[in-house]
């Protein structure tokens, strides 16, 4: 078996062709001249005899053959040693990638992995070159690897990262830096857990790979696979008020069976600790404070991943809930009286006439109430524009709409009829306790609406969802998603000359049920995973703004120069950052792992093979050092040669 160490070489064979040029040139033909001089005839004669042409041919073929045997000499030409004591194994080029994403932090992982480095290191000998590099979403580290003691110190620093998993960084490297060098043979060991949201789009890359005849092995680390982990959180009500106590709900994964302890922390203190339970969902209750930032994290046990795998949250607590009512003060006394009873409460209620809507902007309010007013003009412009940046709309028809019907109001709502009792009442047939306003209550509360009579009420046509309906299947409530903000409409007035329910103990709660359920979400904070850079925008400019790390260090951000924000980019620790724009001001955001790499999906070697058809496990590769294969480098054979083809052609130069 024959093979080249540095087949480029080869490319200097085209230098044997210049003596051959050179000798045909000597040959140009002479233009012939008189002479008389009988010594100058004697010297043709000489020059032109056997004797010569033959020298001449055999110094060409000297120079032929010293110029390929140095050019055969420098590419390393290999023979397989006929015995195994003769000859060395042929060196190689080779990478080792191991993973220090979240995921390896899984317990006995990370030991696992950095004793197979040190395996494959055994296994591949000496004389060859090793480059290390250890990776996450990116390269953490890369180092030429010489000896044991320089691998030990290595892996003896290497630190698991809080990290996702991406492999086209690291295996783009490796193809790289083999490519650039001239070893027997290419070969990369991929040392992981193999998290299978890392295996997204590396088809291409791993192809071509296998067309620079680069082997890859991989070495498949398991570990205990015992998962618990936080997706998210939500809050009830969703605009957290003070003075209104707050449900807030962890949302957990796991994978084992039984109750699991769930801790909740704020302001570095345990404000409960709960056991989850089969189909219900674990909450806790809390009292926000003060108006301002709140910030915590939740806990769990039991996970296999040993570094913080907690899940870190932050909201912020307005002042106020601000509702702008627009309609004539005679018409909403019920409705106004609900939301604003006479004594202190975190709503404040603005109310107008209709003629002064033009004159204000409703972006400045979380609701929109239009109370008996008619789409059109500019009610209808504010009104699609409030919608349009997410806003909630509540909209109470009455006497204002008498000479609307069989015309549309609004988009797809359209006016039928009105319907007047006369003398009896209409009832409720069904109520939609999916509908999140009306899915808190109960028994005495649904028969409280049940009784409610309705003398009045116009019959409406459209795309929206009848949450309430009465006995005739005409809908008393409607809600729906209209220009992207939610839109609740209910047909008839709210006083005794419609319906009882402003009477009713139903209608304040289902008041401020609706309330907070229209009101445009407050500006949730941006939630950000490690890696990502924070970005915080702020009204005006900060004279020394500065971050406050969850390790307690201090860092300056940088100002984008394309708009107002201040940017933060190394996040590489989970946890609340704290941003001070000015002295008695802070501001915190939440960062956490990825959910991808807290969700311990990995997959086995034969997925990975599934994936990818040629990869092999790095314990059965079959290369040099394990066939106990040997081979004799010719170099100093073609190097002595192309010597002695050279001395050949000096002496024969000279006779």
């Amino acid at each position: 078996m024959f093979h080249l160490l540095h087949p480029f070489y080869l490319l200097g064979l085209f230098l044997t062709s210049v003596p051959l040029i050179l000798h045909l040139l000597g040959r140009r033909r002479i233009k012939e001249r008189p002479f008389s001089s009988l010594f100058l005839l004697k010297e043709i004669k000489k020059s032109s005899s056997i004797w010569m042409r033959i020298k001449d041919l055999i110094l060409l073929l000297l120079r032929i053959f010293f110029i390929l045997f140095i050019v055969i000499g420098f590419s390393h030409p290999l023979v397989l040693s006929p015995v195994p004591f003769l000859g060395k194994e042929a060196p190689k080029d080779v990478a080792i990638l191991i993973d220090v994403s979240m995921s390896m932090g899984a317990e006995g992982v990370f030991e696992k992995a950095k004793q197979e480095v040190k395996e494959v290191f055994g296994r591949l000998g000496s004389g060859n070159s090793i480059l290390l590099i250890a990776f996450s979403d990116r390269i953490e580290e890369e180092r030429e690897i010489i000896d044991e003691a320089e691998l030990n110190s290595f892996l003896d620093h290497l630190k698991v990262t809080f990290r996702s998993t991406d492999m086209l960084p690291p295996l783009d490297v490796a193809k790289k830096e083999l490519l650039k060098r001239e070893g027997f043979s290419k070969e990369i060991f991929i040392v992981s857990d193999f998290q299978k949201s890392a295996l997204k789009n590396i088809q291409s890359i791993y192809s071509n790979l296998r067309k620079k005849k680069i082997n890859v092995y991989a070495s498949c680390i398991e570990g205990s696979r015992k998962n618990i982990f936080f997706t998210g959180f939500q809050i009830e009500p969703p605009f957290p008020l003070p003075g209104l106590r707050l449900k807030i709900f962890p949302e957990l994964i796991s994978n084992e069976k039984g109750s699991i302890p769930v801790e909740l922390f704020m302001g570095g203190v345990m404000k409960g600790i709960k056991k989850t339970e089969e189909r219900k969902d674990v909450f806790f209750e809390i009292e926000p404070g003060k108006a301002g930032y709140k910030s915590g994290f939740f806990r769990t046990k039991g996970d296999s991943l040993t570094l913080d795998n907690n899940y870190y949250f932050s909201f912020y607590v307005p002042e106020n809930l601000n509702i702008l009512l627009v309609g004539k003060g005679t018409e909403y006394f019920y409705l106004a009286n609900a939301l604003s009873p006479g004594i202190k409460t975190p709503i404040k209620l603005t109310t107008i006439e209709p003629v002064k809507l033009s004159r204000i902007n409703p972006s400045q309010y979380n609701l929109l109430i239009l109370y008996n007013i008619k789409f059109d003009g500019y009610v209808k412009a504010r009104t699609m524009d409030f919608l349009r940046n997410g806003g909630g709309v509540l909209f109470v028809m009455g006497n204002e709409f008498l000479s609307e019907v069989n015309k549309n109001i609004l988009e797809e709502i359209h006016i039928v009829k009105k319907n007047d009792s006369k003398k009896g009442f209409f009832s409720i047939k069904t109520v939609d306790t999916g509908f999140k306003p009306l899915s808190d209550f109960k028994d005495k509360g649904l028969k409280n609406l049940y009784d409610t009579k309705f003398f009045q009420y116009f019959t409406i046509k459209s795309n929206m969802k009848a949450v309430i309906q009465g006995r005739n299947g005409d809908p008393m409530m409607l809600a729906g998603n209209i220009n992207g903000g939610e839109f609740v409409l209910f047909p008839f007035a709210f006083n005794p000359e419609w319906t009882q329910l402003p009477l009713k103990a139903i209608f304040v709660p289902l008041v401020y049920r609706l309330t907070f359920y229209l009101a445009a979400r407050q500006e949730k904070l941006p939630e950000n995973q490690v890696g990502e850079p924070i970005k915080i925008s702020v009204s005006k400019k900060v004279k020394q703004p500065l971050f406050i790390l969850p390790d307690g260090k201090k860092k300056s951000p940088t100002f984008s120069t394309t708009g107002d924000d201040y940017i933060l980019k190394d996040t590489e620790l989970p946890g609340i950052y704290k941003f001070i724009p000015q002295l008695g001001e802070t501001i915190s955001i939440a960062v956490n792992v990825k959910e991808e790499e807290s969700r311990l999906d990995v997959a086995t070697f034969e997925e990975l093979e599934f994936l990818f058809p040629d990869i092999n496990k790095s314990e059965k590769r079959e290369g040099f050092a394990t066939s106990g294969k040997r081979w004799i480098d010719l170099f100093p054979f073609f190097i002595i040669l192309s010597l002695l083809f050279l001395t050949a052609e000096l002496v024969l130069e000279n006779k």
